[in-house]
């Protein structure tokens, strides 16, 4: 069940919480130090990208929000140089609140199409609008390519199966380097908004 962090009388708020159970490997920078690079042009602190690692095997990635009636999606290749794979390929999310409201957007990068024997394959997110009743699965984790290098440290855009965030609009919450996080359960992103809103679309 999703964690929902709100208090009586505050301005409404949506979360987007972990998409699976992982280490963060990266937010501004890299755990190492080095710097974690976004997947647009922009500085880390406009986006406050959160790099978010398995334990070595591929896993599904879910969009766990809360106070959201749908989404609209994007896919583009625009991580790790605009690859041109699975590697670069990324899912931009417009969040859309239980009031019809549009409060900004989470990327995921790096994610693989789930396989046609996937349970999940019937419900995996696609381009245009999604209603939201319960998790959405956006894919998987890949188990990465290299790409030329374009400021990656090492000159290749892999550290192992992760997936990559990053936001429009919001904050994101107070995380830290090597933080277990727990797939919805652990929020990422805030998203603060006021009623009657002007960006709308009906749930």
């Amino acid at each position: 069940m999703l964690l929902i962090h709100e208090m009586e009388g505050a301005m409404p708020t949506v979360y987007v919480y972990a998409p699976f159970t992982g280490r963060i490997t990266g937010l501004d920078n890299y755990c190492n130090g080095s710097p974690h690079y976004p997947c647009r042009n922009a500085q880390p602190y406009q986006v406050s990208p959160v790099d978010i690692a398995t334990s070595g095997s591929v896993l599904k990635i879910y969009l766990y929000p809360s106070r959201v009636s749908g989404v609209y999606v994007y896919i583009q290749s625009r991580c790790c140089c605009s690859y041109a794979s699975s590697y670069g390929r990324t899912i931009i999310v417009d969040l859309y609140s239980i009031e019809g409201c549009y409060v900004g957007s989470v990327w995921y990068g790096h994610v693989d199409p789930l396989p046609y024997d996937d349970p999940d394959k019937p419900k995996e997110v696609r381009e245009g609008w999604n209603p939201i009743n319960g998790p959405l699965p956006l894919g998987r984790t890949t188990l990465g390519q290299c790409c030329a290098p374009c400021g990656c440290s090492s000159g290749c855009c892999y550290t192992g199966p992760h997936v990559h965030m990053e936001r429009t609009g919001g904050a994101r919450l107070s995380l830290y380097c090597g933080q277990i996080v727990s797939g919805g359960q652990t929020p990422i992103y805030r998203f603060d908004y006021s009623t009657p809103c002007h960006a709308q679309r009906a749930p």
